[in-house]
């Protein structure tokens, strides 16, 4: 965790390990490639003078802004990522599922044309931004790590997060085959940072809303891959919609 000479929090850094893809490398603030090895990114929730000068924005208690390596140049690469909804349709992101308390989830896939992904793990960006399905502000975003964190307090799952878990974070499944890489094995992690009380991120009034393994509610569009309980059945037992009374 970061914070400005005033004292507000300015940012925070996650450490990944083992590999990282080659094209996501110029985001990483210390790179150390290696199976056993450790390299951080950065993500800085505030920019400009208020970093160093101790004054203090009370209007905004987390910041203002989100920036991966922040004020990195040359061989590394800052990237902003906008505060609202309308900066992802803008910038070729596309919308995942919606979760009550984490907000709708938007992919960058550098691999594909704009608006448009491949589930080819080295393309996916390491940063997953998510925004309330009303609001349309960004409420919630989550580390996205192509390499196990095994036995990780920190890490959502222990960092063992399996592909047919990870895939329900998508609209689509991950191309309706619950793998990325086109891999049945292997296993993710993620870790979740929310910026608001989680009962206030809701997720859009026309998304239908289904049941992962008869837990958490996953909201998608009505013409996704969510309706099709047959095909989502054989990869998710107990995948069923909720009844109205339900809700």
């Amino acid at each position: 965790m970061y914070t400005t000479h005033g004292g507000q929090i300015s940012g925070f850094s996650v450490d990944y390990w083992g590999q990282i893809p080659e094209p996501m490398q110029k985001y990483f603030t210390s790179l150390h490639q290696g199976s056993n090895m450790i390299s951080t990114l950065v993500v800085a929730t505030r920019k400009g003078d208020i970093i160093c000068n101790g004054t203090v924005d009370k209007d905004h208690v987390i910041g203002n802004a989100l920036v991966l390596c922040p004020g990195c140049s040359g061989n590394k690469s800052s990237f902003q990522i906008g505060l609202r909804e309308q900066w992802g349709k803008d910038n070729g992101l596309v919308p995942g599922s919606c979760i009550p308390g984490m907000g709708t989830h938007w992919f960058l896939d550098t691999f594909a044309r704009p608006g448009q992904i491949t589930w080819q793990g080295d393309g996916l960006f390491p940063i997953v931004p998510m925004y309330d399905g009303r609001n349309r502000e960004l409420v919630s975003i989550f580390f996205l790590s192509p390499t196990m964190h095994q036995n990780s307090t920190q890490w959502d799952m222990g960092g063992l997060q399996p592909p047919e878990a990870f895939c329900v974070n998508t609209c689509d499944l991950c191309g309706g085959k619950f793998r990325i890489n086109n891999q049945q094995q292997g296993k993710w992690a993620d870790v979740h940072v929310i910026f608001r009380p989680t009962e206030d991120i809701l997720c859009p009034l026309d998304w239908r809303s289904y049941m992962f393994a008869g837990s958490a509610e996953i909201y998608c569009p009505k013409h996704s891959m969510w309706t099709k309980l047959s095909e989502a059945a054989v990869y998710i037992p107990g995948a069923v919609p909720i009844t109205p009374e339900q809700r």
